[in-house]
């Protein structure tokens, strides 16, 4: 094909034929596929090319002259910046059918004998199911603290407003601790000089219980304000039952490191309670209730495990971190249990 039959930053009015496993339209000029974000199958739009490449180009949409009928008025007026989500777009119904395709295309690939996919299950309320929120701290362009989330393919601030995915008490928790920084003049992170002290907001939210753990990812051991923070916090939402500072000084995209000090730890919990934004991958609640039981009865110690967090960390019972690289495992020998009894990978 000419390198020259798709140009950069030239229109061409396109048919969307297909939609990728990100929820982008795929089109094609002259052969070459060009992946359009937000555009859905089905639809004629007019594009601008934006980048092309030797396999493919992409493209953004400049106008939608045939629209389909699965497109609807995005709900969150950050929805275009925000690299949250990628559907919005497009109505509930069609996202399960758009998964349920993916999946159905990725299963069938070398396979002789195709399979087939079953329809995807829905929520029943498919808003602020996300327990576990990652909020960035930085400066925004008027060099004030700011916390919310990067926009697409930048490390660009967008404040958080009202997130439709997150749960309302992580973003209030995160409004509070962003207040507490501008009152306490506390120096947020700059990634341009690697200088001050907060860098990123960690909340999770039990699924059973909306037991709330709270992580402050800090450059620096040392955080003169922390107490007033964690009574500041704990005061104000009595759900938080943990705290956890985690000393994060590194340059690179790793956001929490195994270096933690516990600030709070006030709750008992159940083993499956922080593992998954989903419980649906939860096979039985009944064995992990002989584990709750074995330690109410015999007073054994109640232990914690964050491994979606990365921290690889569960606590004795004096509140000491023990690393390990495997916590699920470990524990799971300690009760001489079989890991594989209790999760559906």
């Amino acid at each position: 094909m000419n390198k020259s039959s798709v140009v950069k930053n030239e229109k061409y009015v396109v048919d969307i034929i297909d939609n990728g496993f990100e929820g982008e339209g795929i089109a094609k000029i002259d052969g070459l596929t060009v992946f359009v974000p937000g555009s859905i199958k089905g639809e004629k739009c007019e594009i601008l090319i934006v980048k092309v490449l030797a396999s493919h180009a992409y493209g953004k949409i400049v106008n939608i002259i045939e629209k389909s009928e699965n497109r609807k008025e995005s709900d969150c007026a950050t929805y275009k910046r925000c690299g949250g989500c990628s559907l919005r777009h497009m109505t509930y119904e069609s996202t399960l059918k758009l998964k349920r395709q993916v999946v159905q295309n990725l299963v069938n690939k070398g396979l002789t004998k195709k399979v087939e996919v079953l329809e995807t299950i829905g929520m029943e309320n498919p808003y602020n199911y996300r327990n576990k929120a990652q909020y960035p701290v930085g400066l925004n362009s008027e060099g004030q603290p700011e916390v919310g989330v990067f926009a697409q393919r930048t490390h660009t601030i967008i404040p958080i407003q009202t997130c439709l995915i997150q749960t309302e008490i992580s973003q209030k928790i995160a409004k509070t601790i962003l207040n507490f920084v501008k009152e306490k003049n506390i120096q947020v992170y700059n990634e341009e000089n690697q200088k001050g002290l907060l860098r990123h907001i960690v909340i999770k939210v039990g699924k059973y219980t909306n037991q709330v753990m709270c992580i402050l990812v800090v450059n620096d051991s040392k955080f003169n304000q922390e107490q007033e923070l964690v009574k500041l916090l704990c005061e104000k939402y009595p759900e938080i039952k943990t705290i956890v500072k985690n000393i994060n000084n590194k340059t690179n995209k790793i956001k929490v490191t195994d270096k933690v000090k516990v600030l709070r730890h006030n709750y008992k919990t159940r083993l499956y309670e922080f593992v998954t934004p989903n419980d649906n991958n939860i096979v039985s609640l009944k064995e992990t209730d002989i584990i709750c039981n074995l330690g109410d009865e015999n007073n054994f110690p109640t232990v914690d495990i964050y491994t979606e967090y990365g921290l690889g960390k569960i606590l004795d019972i004096n509140n000491n971190v023990i690393p390990t690289n495997n916590t699920l495992s470990l524990f799971a020998n300690l009760l001489d249990l079989k890991l594989d009894g209790l999760f559906r990978n």
